[in-house]
């Protein structure tokens, strides 16, 4: 075919509007008076013309394009504008009709209508050829629907196979939309509706379900594969039957040559090309989860599920891309780690030998030819142990190689009440035996040394594959970091697997806090008149009836004398906290509590002292946020706006400093911030002493490691009795995080020493430090009314020259240890009984 020709069979499908006259319209006209008389003929004249008007009476009408309002679902953005999410019945993306390929309008009307350009909404003798054929069938065996018919169909109709339905089709086609649409509109209408399959409405939903590229990106072979849809998107789909779906594509494209779309040469690369679909993903499962889930609960509960589903709302979130992966590689990193210290479970299951050809032909159907990737873990067969060699051989599909004794050093059995460290893996066989199914990692000698290599994209060379020996953990975690300023929540990970369990242990989780909650006991303290050197008596106690006695005990088992309350928080000492929640009294601390966010119950109980009230992470991030805001309320912002799809802003959280705003919207959020009143829960010298003090949390007590931020940061862990719950919750001057480690039943501890400091603070530190990495380094902010003193570290009495050692402490003005250390061989007061009520 000359270029000439094709040129003028494409002109087949003219899409400007301007290229229709009168004529063309009295022509149109007179093609459908001509249908009504036929009709009319053929079924009795004016019974005709009544059965008409009887259908059309309850059939809607259509008068102009103006009018689609298709379902929309709900589309979700992290704050970059990266899609996380979408919550629809009908998943849609609408495209203007510039926007899509001639070619593919073309594959479409070749293969469902090829005189649509033609025809009034009908086409009779497709009609009558249909009827024919379902006659002698003597059931609908085919439908003679037009695009036009297709489109009334989509919108008014059902797929019921019934004549009753294919009359209205042909009353919508021929009298709402013929007449008052143009063609144009028409396909821009089918190609906007029609369903591809998987979900997928409209070419552009289609297009990247498939594909995962934009309809006008699309390759002629795309194009037909999904122009070959429509029939039976179903039955005919690429991924579910790729020989329907090529047997189609062919048809598609056999049809576009004897029409004239395209050339010969085109059909035949077209043709020869396999179909190569994109691979799914879940935008849902792949970024956030947790976070999608819990800001989808937030608008159904105040939009109502038909906006949330259909209504087409644009949802824009606090969420960062780069904070949540990193939250996520944090759990997954210290959730690895601490499974790893309570011992391997042993092999998932065992294959006898007989089966062990099955069950590898298994597993390479499985992985196929996807690339090992260190970052990732597999399934594998044990085929040989040798204890000689000290090393396993595990295979893989066909890809067999090394497990090491040092890749599985930590496969003890597992016995919390042990050490991990004291006891070592001597033997591959005190672990694993031929035939056992292992979850490995692939990596090499060096990968195996290198702690973060478990999350490492680095190539693999497969000349030095070893395996690394995992298992799924058993504990949980989660994770939650916000802005307190904004109050934008950057990242949330409620456990480590959605897939696993739904459940968002960062929002619905209430565990108890242990000493995590002994900042709010010092807090209260602060207010009602001590400071960081008050001399608080570290001795035991022992309360209640003899044979019920509540005996508490520090960590260490051991008693310090008198210490200050700089070091009592410091080192996390148990006695102190209870002596300070005497001073203060459990209804003021139960009271401050709730003032600083605690949503959930606080019981009246001396333990409360201790963290024995359960907390979620997201309460306690919202205590610890006061802090570094002296003491303001901090908000709490998941939504920055909800975006209505006529453009309408339903809902604006944004700070007034927000990067999307424009001028005069960030005047507007100036005043709005001017007219707010921010609640001031402490006053701004109680949180800036207690930052303080938390900041020597972890320049020299039970929070050292954090001190590898290397930059001003503040916090404090938690441990429950026996390890049940670990936490770390800490801040810099704008960032709150908490980090909770546990198992979901508190069936069993965590293990031997896992502490706060050793269990949560890595996941916390290791998702700080690259969340933060870049950032300006910038110190607490120090209010008006401080006054700083050298105090003696432990009791806090003021430094004299020769105290061996001092710290810089802040009061509030007014403020000042009582006592002095005593020179040389002097004797210290005796405090115990001047302390009266402190005990």
């Amino acid at each position: 075919m000359s270029e000439k020709n094709l040129l003028d069979a494409r002109r087949k499908v003219v899409v400007d509007n301007e290229k229709k006259d009168e004529g063309g319209r009295l022509k149109r006209g007179l093609r459908i008076a001509a249908f009504l008389l036929l009709l009319s003929g053929l079924i009795g004249g004016g019974l005709g013309i009544a059965l008409i008007i009887h259908f059309k009476s309850g059939l809607p009408s259509f008068k102009s394009a103006d009018e689609y309002r298709p379902l929309l679902g709900t589309i979700m953005y992290a704050e970059d504008e990266t899609k996380i999410s979408e919550f629809a019945i009908e998943k849609r993306l609408i495209v203007s009709y510039d926007q899509l390929p001639r070619l593919l309008i073309l594959a479409f009307i070749a293969a469902e209508d090829e005189d649509f350009f033609y025809h009034f909404g009908i086409d009779p003798k497709g009609i009558l050829r249909a009827f024919i054929r379902n006659v002698k069938a003597g059931r609908i065996v085919e439908g003679a629907s037009t695009i036009t018919m297709q489109t009334a169909r989509t919108f008014f109709l059902t797929r019921e196979k019934s004549y009753i339905r294919k009359i209205k089709e042909v009353i919508l086609s021929v009298f709402e939309l013929e007449p008052n649409l143009t063609k144009e509109e028409i396909l821009w209408l089918y190609l906007n509706q029609i369903y591809l399959g998987h979900g997928a409405y409209g070419v552009q939903q289609a297009s990247l379900r498939y594909y995962g590229k934009n309809v006008w990106d699309l390759e002629l072979e795309e194009m037909a594969v999904l122009a070959g849809l429509p029939k039976a998107p179903g039955r005919d789909s690429p991924f579910i039957n790729p020989a329907g779906a090529a047997k189609r594509k062919a048809y598609v494209l056999r049809r576009m040559l004897d029409e004239g779309y395209i050339s010969r040469e085109e059909h035949d690369e077209a043709l020869a090309k396999p179909i190569r679909l994109a691979e799914t993903t879940d935008l849902f499962l792949d970024y956030a989860p947790h976070f999608a889930e819990h800001v989808r609960k937030y608008l159904y509960e105040r939009y109502g599920e038909d906006a949330l589903y259909t209504g087409g709302m644009q949802v824009y979130t606090t969420l960062k891309l780069d904070a949540q992966k990193y939250a996520q590689d944090a759990l997954h990193y210290g959730l690895r780690n601490l499974d790893r210290r309570q011992g391997y479970r042993g092999a998932p299951a065992h294959i006898p030998k007989a089966k062990w050809d099955e069950f590898l032909g298994t597993l390479k159907e499985h992985y196929k030819d996807r690339p090992l990737r260190r970052n990732e873990f597999v399934y594998g067969l044990v085929t040989a142990v040798d204890d000689r060699k000290k090393e396993c051989r595990v295979r893989v599909g066909d890809v067999e190689a090394a497990l090491p004794l040092s890749a599985m050093v930590w496969a003890r059995k597992p016995n919390p009440e042990v050490y991990y460290e004291w006891v070592p893996l001597q033997r591959p066989s005190q672990a694993l035996k031929a035939g056992d199914v292992v979850m490995v990692r692939p990596t090499d000698p060096k990968g195996l040394e290198d702690s973060k290599d478990f999350r490492s994209t680095k190539p693999l060379d497969m000349d030095k594959l070893v395996w690394d020996l995992e298992q799924e953990p058993k504990a949980q975690a989660a994770l939650l970091s916000k802005d307190p300023d904004s109050g934008y929540t950057i990242a949330m990970v409620g456990g480590y697997s959605f897939e696993r369990s739904e459940f968002n242990r960062a929002i619905q989780a209430c565990r108890q806090p242990g000493s995590a909650f002994k900042p709010i006991v010092y807090t209260a303290a602060l207010e009602k008149g001590w400071h960081v050197s008050t001399i608080i008596l570290d001795s035991p106690i022992v309360d209640g009836e003899w044979k019920e006695k509540w005996k508490p005990e520090n960590y260490g088992e051991d008693f310090k004398g008198e210490v200050s309350m700089r070091y009592a928080l410091q080192h996390s000492v148990n006695i102190p906290a209870i002596r300070t929640l005497d001073f203060v009294g459990i209804p003021a601390i139960r009271e401050l509590a709730k003032r600083l966010g605690i949503r959930t119950e606080i019981q009246e109980d001396r333990s409360i002292s201790l963290g024995s009230a359960c907390v979620t992470p997201e309460d306690l991030v919202n205590v610890y946020a006061h802090y570094p805001l002296l003491g303001l309320e901090p908000r709490t912002v998941y939504v920055k706006t909800v975006i209505d799809r006529d453009g309408n802003i339903l809902e604006d959280n944004r700070i007034y400093y927000d990067v999307t705003l424009d001028v005069a919207e960030k005047l507007a959020k100036l005043e709005e911030e001017a007219l707010t009143h921010r609640k001031q829960v402490l006053s701004p010298t109680t949180a800036y002493i207690m930052t303080w003090l938390m900041t020597e949390v972890v320049n020299g007590g039970t929070a050292s490691a954090a001190r590898a931020l290397g930059r001003p940061v503040g916090g404090k862990t938690g441990t429950t009795n026996d390890s049940y719950d670990a936490w770390f919750a800490g801040f810099t001057p704008h960032l709150s995080t908490a980090a909770w480690i546990g198992h979901d039943d508190n069936s069993r501890p965590l293990g031997k020493l896992e502490t706060g400091g050793r269990a949560a603070l890595p996941i916390w530190l290791d998702f700080m430090q690259r969340t933060l990495e870049g950032a300006p380094v910038v110190d607490f902010v120090e209010p008006p009314g401080i006054h700083w003193l050298f105090v003696d570290s432990k009791t806090g009495r003021k430094a004299i020259k020769g105290t061996p050692h001092v710290v810089k402490a802040p009061f509030k003005w007014n403020t000042a240890p009582e006592e002095t250390m005593p020179s040389e061989g002097e004797v210290a007061p005796d405090d115990l009984y001047k302390m009266g009520g402190f005990y």
